[in-house]
């Protein structure tokens, strides 16, 4: 009864299942009760009943698969159909029928068998595919198609997406090379072309459906928006780069008509450092060399390294104040003494930076910061300087307007005699 249930509501893995262990149990009892005749009938028809269930199956699914009568009787009816040729080439475009010389058969299309012993008509689109827009949308398209026909042609036919068909001339004659040509006119956008054509034993073959893609006249106000459009970003961009552009006056004479340097008296170590390299920024700028204070002792304390190694550097933070104050500005020079360095003080006059761009005018990992005045590369190598000799370099906003750079470098170790 629970298999008879199983297969009424198509559980037929259960059903199975249940049919096997009635089997096992049905084996056990027959062990038990020691009479084998009637367990064993009835392990036979088990076996029947599921060897005929089995077949019913088989045939029941046999019946599913096979197609009814009707397809039957048209698929025997019916001929195949012909096979597109993948090796034919893209349109290229269809006049009056031209003998051709040469007879080499290009790429066919199958058709069914027929009467002509050498094969079938073959078809290619000859390339390339013209189209002439038009205004509105429409315009016209070049067709070219050529035929190799081992038995004649007798009919040839254009077919343009669903349009009835659009007769050819056709030769009438013996085998051989045939070209067509033809001028259709279309709408823009997308066109199946395809070609039917008959030999003289009334066999028609089908040419490969070709795709065509005809684009509609460009309008007038099209190029001359573009050319506007490149002509805006031009004037952008020229406009961007002169305004990047520095705008500092320097002194480019020749060394004759330079001004003479500037007077400082004599000095020593790294005051004399310091008034020698003003002396040289000075005499490099020339008249647009603001005025300078100049607050540093004849007599400056020993540093540990030399004062000529941080020279250009030195040269850097001068061109560097320079350049901000030449619109009418000052800048003030000083010297203090530590315990441990020495700190040259740097300041000028000038329009205080914005309080966010300060540090980033030595931070040299943001480029092109305008509050460097064009000296990326030499700020580059003066903080370099200072790190080698132990030294630092920062810059700060002064109160009363302007900026400050403050360089700190070690004192020379004092030695005792013993």
């Amino acid at each position: 009864m629970a298999a008879l249930e199983h297969e009424k509501a198509g559980r037929i893995d259960e059903r199975d299942k249940t049919e096997v262990l009635l089997e096992v149990l049905t084996r056990q009892r027959l062990v038990a009760d020691s009479a084998p005749e009637i367990p064993k009938r009835r392990l036979e028809d088990l076996d029947h009943a599921r060897s005929e269930r089995s077949a019913l199956e088989a045939a029941e699914e046999s019946s599913r698969r096979k197609p009814p009568a009707q397809v039957v009787r048209m698929l025997e009816d019916s001929t195949p159909p012909p096979i597109a040729d993948p090796a034919a080439p893209p349109l290229g475009g269809l006049k009056a029928a031209q003998p051709v010389a040469d007879t080499a058969h290009a790429p066919s299309v199958a058709t069914p068998a027929s009467t002509c012993p050498q094969g079938p008509i073959a078809f290619r689109w000859i390339e390339p595919l013209t189209s002439t827009p038009a205004p509105k949308g429409e315009g016209i398209l070049d067709v070219k198609i050529r035929l190799v026909a081992p038995c004649g042609v007798s009919r040839v036919e254009l077919y343009l997406d669903d349009l009835p068909a659009r007769p050819l001339p056709s030769p009438h004659t013996i085998a051989g090379a045939f070209e067509f040509s033809d001028h259709i006119p279309a709408a823009a956008g997308i066109h199946r072309l395809e070609v039917l054509a008959c030999d003289t034993n009334s066999l028609c073959a089908r040419s490969t459906p070709l795709e065509a893609h005809l684009t509609g006249a460009v309008p007038s106000w099209v190029p001359k928006a573009v050319g506007g459009l490149v002509a805006v970003c031009g004037l952008l961009g020229l406009s961007l780069l002169l305004r990047r552009r520095p705008r500092y006056a320097f002194y480019s004479g020749t060394a004759e008509n330079r001004p003479s340097a500037v007077p400082v008296p004599e000095a020593v170590g790294l005051s004399g450092t310091l008034r020698r390299r003003l002396q040289q920024v000075a005499q490099e700028v020339g008249p647009a060399f603001p005025a300078v204070s100049l607050r540093i002792p004849d007599q400056p304390p020993p540093l540990s390294v030399d004062p000529e190694s941080l020279g250009d550097a030195f040269s850097t933070m001068l061109r560097l104040h320079a350049r901000r104050a030449s619109g009418g500005g000052q800048i003030l020079i000083a010297m203090g003494q530590g315990p441990l360095s020495a700190e040259v003080v740097f300041e000028d006059t000038a329009t205080s930076p914005e309080e966010g761009s300060v540090q980033a005018i030595l931070d040299l990992a943001r480029p092109r910061v305008r509050d460097r005045m064009g000296l990326d590369q030499e700020l580059e190598l003066a903080l370099e300087s200072f790190r080698r000799a132990g030294g630092s370099l920062v810059a700060e906003v002064r109160i009363d307007g302007g900026l400050r750079t403050r360089m700190k470098v070690p004192l020379a170790i004092a030695t005792h005699p013993a």
